[in-house]
């Protein structure tokens, strides 16, 4: 169902009933699948929070008045979405222009730590957006449309606890034990590697973010699948996902994105498959 595109003709969200499950704690499960354009990870949690109540008979408040139907063409949802939006994004403008030119005579003061900054700006784009850090695994190169899903369960108070003994995040763990058993599939394989690059998306939200749209930036990580301590692979991702997150360049993409989305396809594939071939 996950893997299914959606149908560009309707909202891009779906809302699955699963019924008739038999040993689990309940009989029934709501599975709500979102587009990237609706929201992120974090959004969605946060989305689902206002729709899911934790407790049975909890006090919803009182329903909100039916909406009204009608018809909206693309002029009519962006004229509702610039009525939406433009109260939020005018402030934001503002404080960015502001800003910007506290910098300019900022820069102009201390013109020396100013370049200082551009300089350690543009090493940290060119890490962001430089070569994969690892070359891809030749056993996972190829794809085909054959579809296979397997599950193994592991409780969180044990994954939390592996984690809370090598010093570092339930996420760095749940990373680690991907590449142990990316090493047992290459092992299996007769093809070893070192490491295989990894993409990572990084929470950027602040407390007093919406929950539409997606606040995040993609972290490029080389995964130590040849690594068989459980304790030093959860190390070596740990200190990876810190530079990641310290890069002053991390969300380069979100700020360069407006401006590829205006490029045309033949130089966006040409663009793409530089990036692949890296």
């Amino acid at each position: 169902m996950m893997a299914t595109p959606f149908d560009l003709a309707r909202p891009l969200w779906e809302l699955v009933l699963v019924e008739g499950l038999q040993g689990m704690e309940a009989e029934a499960a709501l599975v709500m699948k979102l587009h990237h354009a609706v929201t992120d990870g974090i959004g969605g949690l946060q989305l689902f929070q206002s729709l899911y109540d934790t407790e049975p008979g909890a006090d919803r408040g009182p329903m909100p008045p039916a909406p009204i139907a009608e018809e909206l063409d693309g002029a009519e949802l962006l004229r509702n979405s610039l009525r939406e939006d433009l109260p939020d994004l005018l402030p934001d403008l503002w404080h960015q222009l502001g800003r910007g030119a506290r910098r300019g005579i900022g820069a102009m003061r201390t013109p020396i730590a100013s370049i200082g900054e551009l300089r350690a700006m543009a090493s940290s784009a060119g890490r962001v957006l430089g070569p994969v850090p690892a070359q891809p695994s030749p056993l996972l190169a190829r794809r085909s449309l054959r579809r296979r899903l397997e599950t193994l369960e592991i409780s969180l108070p044990t994954l939390r606890a592996a984690a809370k003994a090598a010093q570092a995040s339930v996420n760095d763990a749940y990373i680690a034990a991907l590449a142990g058993g990316l090493r047992l599939y290459h092992e299996a394989r007769g093809a070893m590697v070192d490491a295989i690059p990894m993409a990572m998306p990084i929470n950027l939200r602040k407390a007093d973010d919406k929950g539409a749209g997606n606040q995040f930036a993609g972290a490029r990580l080389a995964l130590p699948i040849a690594e068989p301590d459980p304790a030093t692979r959860i190390q070596v991702i740990r200190s990876q996902v810190i530079a990641a997150r310290q890069e002053s360049a991390i969300s380069i993409f979100n700020l360069i994105a407006p401006v590829l989305s205006r490029l045309p396809s033949a130089m966006l594939d040409s663009l793409h498959a530089g990036l692949a071939a890296n």
